[in-house]
């Protein structure tokens, strides 16, 4: 199915389709749960659309084909299956994209990125790599941060863009 837009409202759960297409915003107005089960909601058109709304979704798999981009209009948004990138950002602002413990990314690349602020889980294991795809306005900047020996305790780590007016005044040590 294809829509529009989608507008979530009233009390009540709300269950999605295992396949849905939405070439507009999507907002969550709902009082009671959107259940993305474990379907894929595919964002796609050439505009800039957003999601918004006063309830944040959780999604489970999501592509982002949209040329003109995704934004977080007032609300955070999760992840907990794969986020696919086939084309354009997703623009945060002040919100956070969370990415589950299950998590996967693929895709990411130049034009196809997180630009803003990326939450993701990083679990207790032996020596793992953890790759947070985000950039500026502009540039693709991956930060992949390695974990040497064993994490203790699992939790999330945020990963964030900004743009200097020039360089920092001390380093960051990573």
């Amino acid at each position: 199915m294809t829509y529009h837009d989608i507008s979530f409202r009233g009390s009540g759960d709300k269950i999605l389709p295992s396949a849905l297409s939405l070439e507009g915003n999507w907002s969550n107005y709902c009082t009671g749960t959107v259940n993305a089960g474990s379907g894929t909601v595919t964002f796609t058109a050439s505009t800039l659309d957003s999601i918004d709304g006063t309830t944040a979704t959780t999604f489970n798999n999501v592509v982002l084909n949209k040329s003109g981009g995704l934004s977080l209009a007032g609300i955070d948004a999760r992840i907990d299956g794969t986020l696919t990138f086939s084309a354009g950002k997703i623009t945060t602002g002040t919100q956070k994209l969370v990415l589950g413990s299950a998590a996967i990314v693929s895709g990411a690349a130049s034009g196809k990125y997180v630009y803003g602020n990326l939450r993701r889980y990083i679990a207790s294991a032996s020596s793992h790599s953890v790759s947070f795809p985000v950039g500026d306005a502009s540039n693709y900047t991956p930060a992949d941060i390695a974990f040497n020996g064993t994490t203790s305790g699992s939790g999330y780590l945020d990963v964030s863009t900004a743009v200097l007016s020039g360089p920092p005044a001390v380093a960051s040590g990573l």
